[in-house]
C-alpha cells in the first residue's frame, strides 16, 4: 500500500489584465492570491492482498497559499476551498493534513466490505464480484477565473462504488473576496430572477443543439423543459456566467453534462445594482 504526496511548485502569481466586458474595456486587476497543490494517489486491495478487488483514490488539489487583498483572511479562504472540496467535517486543518484525513475514511470505509462479503464469495476467479467491489474516486479542481475579487473555480468529482457505470459530478463556486462569502444567485440578480434566468438558459440550450423549440429538447432526450431552472451550480468570468447540469439532472446519463454559458449582455437586464459582478459586468 502507498501513499504519494507532492508539491508542485507555486501555479499562479497575481499580475493587471485587461478584461473587455459586454462592449467597454474596463482594467479589471487579478486577485493578489498564490497558489499550490497537493496530490495522494492510494490503492487498498481487501483484505490487503493483490488478488482481491481494490479501491483505488486520486486526488489532485489546488489551494490558495496567500492572499494579499481586503476582506477574506488566507485561513478562511483556505476553509471554503477545503470544504467545497472534500466535506465541511474537514475544513479546520491544513490542505495538506485535510487530504490525508479524507484518505484514511476512504479506505476506512472500503475496508467495511471485508466484513460485509464472505472471503470465498470474492477469489481471484470471481468476475462478478472482481467488478462489483473494485471501486474508484477521483477528485481534482481547476480555476476557472480569478480577478476583480471574484474566484470562481470547479471541483470534479468522479466515482465507481459499483452498479452499470461511474458518475461525474462537477460543483461549482464563486468567492466573494471582499465580503469572504460563496457567491449565491440571489447575490447577483434581481428579485424574482428565476423565471427570467430558467427562459434564457433554455433558450441557450435550444440554440445549442440546434432545434426550433424548447419542446424540441425532449424529443432529442432532454427531460421536461419546464423543470430546468437556475440549479445555483455556476462559474463566473469575464465573459459571462456558465451553468453546469450534472448527469440525470435535466437528461439522462448517456448525454453526460449539459453546459449553458450567457453572456452578461444577455444577462444585464436582470442583475442588480449591488451586484459582487459590477466591475466585470460592465454597466
Amino acid at each position: 500500500m502507498k501513499s504519494k504526496i507532492t508539491f508542485p511548485s507555486i501555479l499562479c502569481i497575481a499580475i493587471g489584465l485587461f478584461f473587455s466586458a459586454c462592449n467597454k474595456n474596463i482594467e479589471v486587476k487579478e486577485n493578489n492570491i498564490l497558489f499550490d497543490s497537493t496530490s495522494i494517489t492510494e490503492v487498498y486491495h481487501l483484505f490487503g492482498d493483490p488478488k482481491y478487488p481494490n479501491c483505488n483514490l486520486n486526488i489532485q488539489y489546488i489551494f490558495p497559499t496567500e492572499y494579499n487583498g481586503d476582506g477574506i483572511d488566507i485561513k478562511s479562504l483556505q476553509e471554503i476551498f477545503t470544504s467545497t472540496f472534500i466535506g465541511k467535517e474537514f475544513k479546520d486543518k491544513d490542505p495538506v493534513d485535510a487530504l490525508k484525513a479524507y484518505k484514511e475514511d476512504y479506505i476506512a470505509y472500503y475496508k467495511e466490505l471485508e466484513t460485509a462479503v464472505p472471503l470465498l464469495e470474492i477469489g481471484e476467479d470471481n468476475e462478478e464480484y472482481e467488478a462489483y467491489l473494485s471501486f474508484f474516486e477521483k477528485i481534482k479542481n481547476k480555476i476557472h477565473f480569478n480577478a476583480a475579487n471574484l474566484l470562481s473555480y470547479q471541483v470534479e468529482f468522479t466515482d465507481y462504488t459499483g452498479g452499470a457505470h461511474g458518475s461525474l459530478t462537477l460543483s461549482s463556486y464563486t468567492i466573494d473576496l471582499s465580503s469572504g462569502k460563496l457567491i449565491a444567485e440571489s447575490d447577483i440578480f434581481i428579485e424574482d430572477y428565476q423565471d427570467a434566468i430558467a427562459k434564457i438558459i433554455v433558450n441557450e440550450i435550444v440554440k445549442s443543439n440546434e432545434v426550433a423549440t424548447a419542446k424540441d429538447l425532449e424529443d432529442i432526450g432532454y427531460f421536461s423543459v419546464d423543470e430546468i431552472v437556475p440549479n445555483k451550480n455556476f462559474l463566473v468570468d469575464e465573459k459571462g456566467i456558465t451553468y453546469l447540469f450534472n448527469e440525470y439532472e435535466i437528461a439522462p446519463y448517456v448525454m453526460g453534462t449539459t453546459e449553458v454559458f450567457i453572456p452578461y449582455s444577455t444577462l444585464k437586464p436582470y442583475i442588480k445594482d449591488n451586484s459582487p459582478l459590477l466591475l466585470i459586468v460592465g454597466f
